[in-house]
């Protein structure tokens, strides 16, 4: 991958992930009717805050922060790979465990 592309996919992906996190953090039900669903109570609220916002907030920025920092860009390209990854072989067990 060109430096450049590699670059601007960081930023992409950082930027995505972010907002993604800055949606959840502010109201997780905006994006959770999407799927029909809803936050049932407060614990369901500080999960999907945490796990969905600050967690997507902190991946946003450490892999954006690859499109800045040449040092970096190879670790925020991995992160990303790992990251995405994860949601990966999540769906593929979802997909074996209830078809």
């Amino acid at each position: 991958m060109s430096t450049t592309l590699q670059r601007y996919f960081l930023l992409f992906t950082g930027i995505s992930l972010g907002a993604i996190g800055i949606a959840y953090t502010v109201d997780p039900n905006l994006l959770l009717q999407r799927y029909d669903l809803a936050v049932a109570g407060v614990s369901d609220d500080n999960m999907y805050r945490g796990a969905y916002g600050g967690l997507f907030i902190t991946m946003g920025i450490a892999i954006a922060a690859g499109f800045r920092s040449p040092a970096f860009r190879h670790t925020a390209t991995l992160i990303t790979l790992l990251f995405m990854g994860g949601f990966a072989t999540g769906r593929i067990a979802s997909i074996v465990a209830v078809g």
